[in-house]
């Protein structure tokens, strides 16, 4: 019967001192194929040795990490790996897109380009102003590989804009080009990014002071058309069409016709 490996403690893992000439390796009673190795030049290095797919193999856990953190990293790898996944083939993936990222080649600011120039979006009319936005509410993301930009992530830029209305533009914009993206495999993942809310646009309401200084200057046609709409409170298209015949001057009436009135019904 294999003799049962006792668990590493944290105290234990902080006296390890490295050995001048060899690494040394040691193994976790606790999780089962959790090891460390530490070189002569003291780094520390967390393993996981399992099987997948028959073969016994070593997952990468992390360098300089403490034992809990280990220990759980190492448990998430187990998980992964019984899923099917392969966490060393992901780890090359991701560090590949980085180089490429670095060349320019597959990035964010890459597949807005391509969207631009070859997509749905090449043949938009506002496609200069639309790429324009993109690029600077979401500058921060554009030299980042395509496949590692996150939804929550370009959220949390847009809540974070200064301004909302172009940060609610840019998110009109960047949706469609971003579900074309994913259908050519240049992003990844599910988006769904919310506009900010704006700002409810205030209204200035003048009062009796302001309206009796206002009213000596509007003298002009202009100005005798705007003190029609100050008495009246009516539209400025049903003040600058009005007829002499909507008008009943005996009995102080203005009846506005139906298809001038926006609400469709004729008033007095």
């Amino acid at each position: 019967m294999a003799k049962r490996v006792p668990p590493l403690t944290a105290a234990a893992v902080a006296k390890i001192k490295p050995d001048p000439v060899r690494t040394l390796e040691f193994v976790d009673g606790d999780v089962p194929g959790l090891r460390l190795r530490v070189t002569p030049k003291g780094t520390r290095t967390w393993s996981l040795n399992i099987r997948a797919s028959g073969v016994m193999r070593r997952f990468e856990v992390g360098t300089g990490l403490g034992l809990a953190e280990a220990r759980v990293k190492a448990k998430a790898i187990r998980q992964r790996v019984a899923d099917g996944a392969d966490p060393t083939a992901e780890k090359r993936e991701t560090r590949t897109r980085a180089v490429s990222a670095k060349l320019g080649l597959g990035t964010f600011g890459a597949a807005v380009d391509a969207y631009f120039a070859a997509g749905n979006g090449a043949g938009l009319k506002t496609k200069a102003e639309q790429l324009q936005r993109i690029r600077s509410v979401f500058k921060a993301h554009l030299d980042r590989p395509g496949m590692d930009v996150l939804s929550l992530e370009l959220q949390r830029t847009v809540d974070a804009h200064p301004a909302k209305v172009a940060a609610a533009r840019a998110v009109g914009y960047v949706t469609p080009m971003i579900k074309w993206a994913v259908k050519r495999g240049l992003m990844q993942g599910a988006f769904d990014i919310e506009k900010p809310l704006l700002d409810a646009p205030k209204q200035k309401v003048m009062d009796e002071v302001e309206l009796a200084a206002l009213w000596p200057t509007l003298t002009d046609a202009y100005g005798r058309c705007c003190r029609l709409l100050l008495l009246t409170g009516a539209r400025r298209d049903e003040a600058c069409n009005a007829r002499w015949g909507q008008f009943d001057l005996e009995q102080g009436i203005w009846t506005i016709p139906a298809e001038v009135r926006k609400d469709t019904r004729a008033q007095g």
